[in-house]
């Protein structure tokens, strides 16, 4: 099955080099990546790989090695390069060893697989590493009693691209922190009204921050000071006079860290989106945000149809790659603040947000004739796929289960009055 290359569910001009000692699963692989629109191209040696990519730089390698008696010592030379321009390199083997595992980290292979490939894992990776969909910033909270301290932090870590919110009074805390959302947490430890260990055991009083990272600051960094914080729940204890570089560096591996652990247990395994309970608690939360800030925040049903015919028709591959192709144009049109989840089997929920109702509206009717046109490919045969959904507006319900349950109404009624729609709850 082939996505048809000028369908814009991902940026067909991202170009990913192959090579394998069997050409044939190189080619194989380069096959499967430009069914997902990527410009992939397949090498049988690594000669001729150096020569394509003088003329032309890939945006990543993947490099694989089928042979078991052997690791062919040009593949970390090409990777240990390619490191050096900064350009990412993947590595997938036929066995698994730890000399091997050792070689890919010490040639800054960026993942190691070990076949059978899993092609919409790599594809998520690959989209990961390229940044290919629209993210928002981490976002760091910082409460200080210094105002210099407290300052200094904010601007240099805005100036990493970070979101800060910032205060030195730990009361206004906890209700800023629902609508903010942080990734980290920076904590004086010693302040006048309120310690940092027991503002970190509030924030744990709260089942959706139990996993952040909690950085304490403090003047004393004395052995007792560090186990003292070690107790109260945090994960480090920083001098505050530590080299500003230093402290960036921590912040961003604690966040890199936490939010790869925490996608992990919210993700889809197939799509990379939220999961079921993972969208449902981030409609839920939305929904009472929305009626706290007057925000146009609205919940959308989304049903493929006719989809148990392609999958009897074509098999369950293709099915999977259908879904995988509306999760990647939801990814990459969608705001940074809309949430996207599978909700189960070919049904997803939206959580749109940021822009007018009106807007949030036209915008996913423009998304729904976009897929609706994607042409895909299944042994000589085309077809096409369409969504019907159902769209409700927070604010014109009391109700969390109400409104969902009139999402999925209007879903049915998208249904039954033709499909290829989206009609309002």
């Amino acid at each position: 099955m082939k996505i048809d290359s000028s369908a814009p569910v991902t940026d067909s001009s991202i170009f990913i080099a192959i090579i394998d000692n069997i050409f044939s699963e190189a080619q194989g692989l380069a096959q499967s990546l430009t069914e997902f629109s990527f410009d992939a191209q397949a090498f049988a040696d690594f000669f001729e790989m150096n020569e394509a990519i003088k003329q032309r730089t890939p945006d990543l390698v993947i490099i694989g090695q089928s042979a078991i008696d052997r690791l062919d010592e040009e593949a970390f030379v090409l990777a240990e390069r390619l490191h050096q321009e900064k350009i990412p390199c993947f590595l997938y083997l036929t066995h698994d060893d730890f000399y091997s595992r050792l070689r890919s980290v010490r040639s800054h292979f960026r993942k190691h697989y070990v076949k059978p490939l899993e092609l919409t894992r790599v594809v998520n990776h690959i989209r990961t590493e390229l940044k290919l969909d629209k993210s928002e910033n981490s976002r760091v909270c910082i409460v200080d009693d210094q105002t210099s301290v407290l300052n200094y932090l904010k601007s240099t870590l805005e100036h990493e691209g970070l979101d800060v919110f910032a205060t030195t009074n730990p009361i206004v805390l906890i209700k800023e922190m629902q609508s903010f959302e942080p990734d980290l947490f920076i904590f004086d430890i010693n302040m006048p009204e309120i310690t940092g260990i027991e503002l970190a055991q509030i924030i744990r009083q709260f089942e959706h921050f139990s996993a952040v990272p909690i950085i304490f600051l403090s003047s004393d960094n004395s052995l007792d000071n560090k186990l003292e914080a070690i107790k109260g729940e945090c994960d480090d204890l920083l001098p505050k006079n530590l080299p500003i570089e230093a402290i960036v560096l921590q912040v961003k591996s604690r966040i890199k860290r936490s939010l790869n652990i925490r996608k992990l247990t919210m993700q889809d395994s197939l799509t990379g989106l939220l999961n079921h309970k993972n969208i449902v608690a981030a409609a839920f939360k939305a929904f009472n945000l929305s009626r706290q800030t007057q925000m146009s925040t609205s919940i959308m049903m989304i049903d493929l149809d006719n989809f148990k015919f392609v999958n009897d028709t074509y098999g369950h591959a293709a099915g999977d790659k259908v879904i995988v192709a509306l999760s990647q144009l939801l990814k990459g049109r969608l705001n940074k603040t809309d949430k996207i989840g599978r909700y189960g089997g070919e049904e997803f929920m939206l959580v749109l947000k940021g822009d007018s109702h009106k807007q949030q509206l036209q915008f996913m009717n423009e998304i729904r004739e976009v897929f609706s046109n994607l042409v895909f490919h299944h042994n000589q045969v085309q077809f096409n796929v369409s969504f019907s959904a159902g769209w409700t507006k927070c604010s014109d319900f009391q109700d969390f289960t109400q409104m969902c349950q009139a999402a999925d109404l209007a879903l049915y009624q998208a249904k039954e009055e033709g499909k290829n729609k989206i009609c309002l709850g």
